[in-house]
């Protein structure tokens, strides 16, 4: 016969077998899955994870629910996902800029990668694009802009679509990796910032591919170079930044999708397994490529690694640019 001390004894083991991490994550998910997004509908963010979600919501075997939560720049959406319960049900489309660069510049931001997430693979990646105007006057190569800027007395007006984005930063990165002296003029968004570069109120600017392609077509901005490591298939015969002189150098924009920091590692390991496969499959592809961002397969542990080494530049070159928010 059991005396009472082990009776209680298995019923411990029993409950803590029942809701241990491991069990956890074998049923996981039997319920909808929500996504969100820091941004408001009809953003890149938003375009992205309603690209995504419908071949992931088919793999895991449950709904994948776009959950829009936009304000303070993105990082209302985030610090909601940062303190969603660790349980794999609540999941945060976040850029580079909300996990390293907002931070970086802003002391007072809720939340901290290494702090309150662990990344479950990356979503999406993309180049910029350095444009001119596409006037005579304008420069034709990224050579010839560069000479021209490093001969001009003053620094020179270059654009972005907001200060503090990542694209004001890799724009910041390229101009001193080329030797050339630029002062940023930031705008509220890239229409207005790529419509002043093509009017010639700024000699050039920095965006992403989607925003510039359609001026680009349209005949209004020249692109002179591309910051990925490959050409992109969209603007083929436009050089990569290595191949226009700055040798081995690239930069691309990237988007993930993180978990709070607590959550089961078996349950990461499911998301992050099935967001590959979602990635894989050709129409989640298709509809990626017509958004002009390519697809970034990584797993949990390659984006925490990037994350790791693209943190310390970035977070100098806030520093060097002044860009430190004060208290």
């Amino acid at each position: 016969m059991l005396d009472r001390r082990s009776v209680l004894s298995s019923l411990i083991l029993a409950t803590a077998w029942a809701v241990s991490p491991t069990a956890a994550a074998q049923d996981f998910p039997n319920r909808p899955i929500r996504m969100i997004v820091a941004f408001t509908a009809g953003t890149g963010s938003d375009l992205l994870a309603r690209n995504i979600t419908p071949e992931l919501s088919r793999l895991l075997g449950q709904q994948v629910i776009v959950d829009n939560r936009a304000g303070g720049g993105g990082i209302v959406g985030t610090e909601a996902g940062a303190r969603a319960p660790a349980d794999g049900y609540t999941v945060t489309v976040a850029s580079q800029g909300a996990m390293i660069i907002v931070p970086a510049m802003n002391p007072n931001t809720p939340y901290r990668h290494e702090r309150d997430f662990v990344p479950i693979g990356g979503l999406a990646r993309s180049g910029y694009v350095v444009v001119t105007a596409n006037t005579p006057e304008a420069p034709k190569t990224f050579q010839e802009l560069v000479a021209r800027v490093r001969a001009a007395p003053q620094p020179t007006n270059f654009s972005s679509p907001g200060v503090g984005t990542a694209t004001h930063l890799a724009g910041e990165i390229i101009i001193r990796q080329a030797g050339m002296r630029g002062a940023h003029v930031p705008y509220k968004g890239s229409a207005q910032a790529l419509g002043d570069v093509a009017s010639g109120q700024v000699l050039f600017g920095f965006d992403t591919t989607g925003a510039t392609l359609p001026l680009v077509r349209g005949g209004k901005l020249r692109a002179l170079a591309v910051s990925s490591a490959n050409r992109i298939a969209s603007l083929s015969d436009v050089p990569t930044l290595s191949e226009a002189g700055l040798k081995d150098f690239s930069i691309d924009g990237w988007w993930g999708l993180f978990a709070p920091i607590a959550t089961p590692k078996d349950v990461v390991a499911k998301l992050s397994e099935n967001l590959v496969k979602a990635l894989q499959d050709p129409e989640v592809r298709k509809r990626l490529a017509a958004q002009e961002v390519e697809p970034f397969p990584v797993s949990s542990q390659e984006l925490t690694a990037l994350i790791a080494r693209e943190e310390p530049p970035f977070v100098k070159l806030v520093k060097d640019a002044d860009l430190v928010q004060k208290p």
